[in-house]
């Protein structure tokens, strides 16, 4: 199961979001998670590595079964990069390159399109269509009322 697009909302200069699972109001990082439910999905995570290297020839299917986890929840740990396609896995073919549709074991892109991928996106940013994060100079010609006045001795 895949993420919906979360609303977050600004407070003080603090992101806030609504939790994916519970609902509840939590100070938003990175996971659309609150830290419960954070802590809960690190702990099914742990369950679905162990049930998966006790035996590498487990497919998602029968890891699945196992642990009582849903397959789409596993395919998104491995699209995360949290757990790494075993023999098994790989002979469901469920998860493929986004770009070129090729079967891959872990991540979201195949190797030679991630490189495609981070060639097109360091052409852009030498292209300047991408700014760079660091803030322009100041122009040097300010009127003097935006002028910061000279510290006194």
């Amino acid at each position: 199961m895949k993420y919906k697009k979360i609303k977050k909302t600004m407070i003080g200069g603090v992101e806030y979001a609504n939790c994916f699972e519970c609902s509840r109001i939590f100070r938003f990082f990175e996971e659309p998670l609150c830290p419960d439910c954070l802590e809960a999905d690190m702990l099914l995570l742990t369950k679905v590595k162990d049930a998966a290297h006790s035996n590498l020839n487990f497919t998602m299917t029968e890891v699945s079964n196992m642990v009582g986890v849903p397959v789409e929840k596993i395919r998104q740990y491995v699209e995360k990069e949290h757990l790494a396609m075993t023999p098994g896995f790989e002979s469901e073919k469920l998860i493929n390159c986004d770009y070129c549709d090729t079967p891959i074991s872990i991540g979201k892109l195949c190797n030679p399109c991630k490189v495609l991928f981070l060639e097109n996106m360091k052409k852009q940013t030498n292209e300047g269509k991408i700014p760079d994060k660091a803030a322009p100079p100041a122009p040097a010609n300010l009127p003097s009322t935006m002028r910061r006045p000279k510290s006194r001795r």
